[in-house]
């Protein structure tokens, strides 16, 4: 079997360990970002008004805390209604640098009800570094946390209305 060939099958002890936590959002960040070198930064970016909002994150400080939607990979990915696996992100200029070293980049919407609420953003120093697999993980995760992450902005939009 050649690099990215694998299926990813969500397992139970791993639906369990992160539905089971305190913060499946943060879990899901965890996960990513342990489960693999190639995963140099791992974010959950929120929907939850008109830009997306970084929430748990692992790696080091962004300065992108607030993306509005027609900017960055993080902003194409929710536009245009879809994974983006960017191999090379020099080649494109959407590409907002949250680190000189980031090669690539993997924006996964999170959905619910066909819309777009958040997302799943992965940087890696690595060129090419996300394979079939990869997208399949992390759509699988992003599908397994959707109700929870709406449930999350359901709070946050009720909060800001009063």
């Amino acid at each position: 079997m050649k690099f990215g060939e694998e299926i990813f099958e969500m397992t139970d002890e791993l639906r369990t360990k992160i539905l089971g936590s305190i913060d499946p959002m943060k879990a899901v960040v965890d996960h990513l970002f342990s489960s693999n070198e190639r995963f140099d930064w791992v974010g959950i970016y929120l929907l939850c008004t008109d830009e997306l909002r970084l929430g748990p994150f692992r790696g080091p400080p962004t300065p992108h805390e607030v993306i509005p939607l027609n900017k960055g990979i993080c902003g194409a990915a929710v536009t245009e209604r879809r994974t983006i696996n960017l191999p090379d992100v020099r080649a494109d200029d959407r590409f907002i640098a949250c680190s000189t070293s980031t090669r690539s980049e993997l924006v996964v919407p999170i959905w619910h009800d066909g819309d777009p609420i958040a997302e799943i953003d992965i940087d890696s120093n690595t060129p090419s570094a996300f394979s079939p697999f990869d997208e399949q993980m992390v759509e699988a995760l992003a599908e397994l946390i959707a109700p929870l992450v709406k449930e999350h902005c359901d709070k946050i939009i009720e909060a800001k209305s009063k």
